[in-house]
């Protein structure tokens, strides 16, 4: 595994499409050394410009890059070809065929700074900053900026650089037709810039950038262990590649890679039966490549179910031996936690690889998106990446706050060294063991987990207190039935005794849980739901919009609601927005504030994401 994380870094690390090839075939060759099925799916870049669709706006190949204090001394600061990490995702190129750009360098590293700055001041200068350029990236530009010099500081690796984009897909929508040249250097690197600039006043730069923008193509690569009775179920693990670091996302690819070899090997020695249903590792760009897979390729069904792997294998002294299983979105079929819980616990105590399990919350990172449930399929989130006690915030909806990570994360010390080997088995294990069983579970074993679903959730009412109690109450039993509806997808189509007596206890099991509803508690007072709430959203679109492909306008009335992007996925065409109002109090345990629901779903309307039912 460790071995294969090389041999993808050595691709991925130059943030260039026509390297991700590469690891294309890399992969290809990886999983078929193994037995296992290949194929490859081609996502165009381009489409429709603020429609909200995760889509990559242009292929980008990185030919060279470098920058060089040209005046008052001459040295070379900066070279692509020694250190790829030096370019900026999505950064603009100097002029075509010219020996590069002379720039002053201008140090600006407060954004108080910079708004004092009048419209053009920066004509023709190359900026350093230590902020993070994405949230001052259309400001840079029109103060008149040609580019942007970012040593943007790695927590105690002042040698490295960072790992910076200027959008997620590509240049946010808000920015328009903004291009501006983006590097980023070292601390070290940055602190000689700023004592050059100190000592002598006026410091030139020169700075050259060669790459080719096009209309092109990502590749999403699966491996898939064939399943034997019901093959075009499909029960997904997905691991993102086309990303720089080694323990972000490198491992999750050769977690997958190894849990597939785990089970053709068995497989193949007749220790396992080949499974019921198909086993599918998803490869491709961060949401990009597996949102496009899930909406473009054809299939008879909907996956049953998956889970996220992202940066995982880490050594103890990177993650505080935390691993942890993130629970799938909150209003699709949970009961994929608690055998994910059940299956990393075993795990952990037979492989003993010195990591403690951690039940985690939902967290977007934001591939988890695809838990969706009404187009995608329950999807938990495996990672070793979480440093204890500071705040999870990790999605591109909004901007980032304090970071969680470790202190290598999204730089160019992101290397195989970060990895555990103890780990990164025991993640391949676990992985391997829950794949497996959820595409090998039998129609016993779903009346069991239903039965196992029902005794949670009976559980988790009798502890239910205080005023918001019928409520809750409701809420988790829309929580139980979301569950049991979708283990009635593992009940074979075939009408026989075992099928019938499944879906007979099914029922019985949904029963149970009505019981022990509460009728709704009588409040003085109690306001009726305006004729603005009493509307009822349906949902027309795919997964919740990139904001970054939204028309600001719209953007920014999605953001002031203050609601999490998933909030959409309420909108099943039956509940009002009065009753998605008392879901989402219930979701963030506090009370949401109706009139931003409103805005929330108004918005989302305008960009053709929902309709209204009469």
């Amino acid at each position: 595994m460790v071995n294969l994380v090389k041999k993808v870094q050595d691709s991925d690390r130059w943030n260039s499409f026509d390297r991700f090839q590469d690891t294309t075939r890399t992969l290809v060759n990886a999983y078929e050394t193994h037995g296992v099925q290949t194929e490859i799916h081609q996502a165009q870049t381009g489409g429709s410009i603020g429609s909200g669709r995760w889509i990559i706006q242009q292929a980008a190949d990185i030919k060279s890059a470098t920058m060089d204090v040209a005046s008052p001394v001459r040295r070379r600061v900066l070279d692509y070809h020694r250190n790829p990490w030096h370019v900026v995702q999505w950064s603009a190129a100097t002029p075509p065929g010219t020996n590069g750009s002379k720039c002053e360098l201008i140090i600006i590293d407060s954004s108080k700074a910079l708004a004092a700055l009048p419209i053009g001041s920066l004509l023709g200068k190359m900026v350093l900053t230590r902020m993070d350029p994405r949230n001052h990236f259309a400001e840079f530009a029109n103060k008149g900026a040609v580019g942007i010099v970012t040593d943007w500081p790695v927590p105690n690796h002042p040698r490295d650089a960072k790992w910076v984009k200027f959008g997620w897909g590509g240049i946010p929508l808000k920015c328009g037709a903004t291009h501006l040249v983006g590097l980023a250097i070292s601390t070290d690197q940055g602190d000689m810039l700023r004592s050059l600039v100190a000592q002598h006043r006026q410091v030139i730069v020169k700075v050259k950038v060669d790459i080719q923008k096009y209309i092109g193509s990502h590749d999403v690569v699966s491996g898939v262990v064939q399943g034997q009775g019901q093959p075009d179920q499909e029960i997904w693990a997905m691991a993102h590649s086309n990303e720089p670091g080694a323990l972000d996302n490198a491992s999750g690819i050769a977690v997958c890679i190894e849990a597939a070899r785990i089970l053709e090997k068995l497989i193949h020695k007749g220790a396992l039966q080949r499974p019921h249903r198909s086993i599918r590792m998803l490869h491709g760009y961060e949401c990009y490549g597996f949102f496009h897979y899930l909406e473009y390729t054809k299939r008879n069904e909907l996956p049953l179910a998956g889970v996220n792997i992202d940066t995982v294998g880490a050594k103890l002294e990177h993650c505080h031996g935390r691993l942890e299983w993130h629970a799938t979105i909150p209003m699709s079929a949970g009961f994929v936690n608690r055998i994910g819980r059940t299956v990393f616990r075993k795990t952990l105590e037979l492989a003993k690889p010195g990591y403690h399990y951690h039940d985690a919350p939902f967290v977007a990172t934001s591939d988890t998106l695809i838990g969706d449930p009404q187009y995608g399929f329950p999807c938990p989130w495996l990672t070793t990446t979480r440093r204890e006690g500071q705040a999870m915030f990790y999605a591109p909806y909004k901007k980032p706050v304090r970071s969680m990570f470790y202190d290598q994360y999204h730089s160019s010390a992101d290397t195989p060294a970060l990895l555990s080997r103890p780990g990164l088995r025991a993640c391949a294990t676990a992985i391997a063991a829950y794949l497996y069983f959820l595409a090998d579970a039998d129609t016993q074993q779903a009346s069991e987990l239903a039965s196992s679903e029902t005794r949670y959730f009976i559980n988790r009412m009798n502890r239910i207190k205080g005023r918001n109690r019928s409520a809750m109450t409701e809420y988790l039993r829309d929580a139980h039935r979301t569950s049991i509806m979708q283990l009635k997808r593992w009940i074979p189509p075939t009408q026989n005794a075992k099928s019938r007596e499944a879906v007979a206890h099914f029922d019985y099991c949904l029963n149970e849980i009505d019981q022990h509803l509460k009728p709704p508690q009588k409040t003085k007072g109690r306001q009726r739901a305006t004729k603005e709430l009493k509307r009822v959203p349906r949902r027309t679109a795919l997964l919740s919009p990139t904001l970054e492909n939204t028309p600001p306008p719209i953007a920014d009335r999605i953001e002031a609601s203050g609601l999490e992007p998933w909030a959409l996925f309420w909108a099943d065409g039956v509940r009002t927005l009065a009753q998605i109002t008392q879901c989402l109090t219930c979701e963030y345990k506090k009370p949401v504030d109706s009139k931003k629901v409103c805005q929330f779903f108004d918005a989302h309307y305008d960009l053709g994401y929902i309709t209204w039912n009469k």
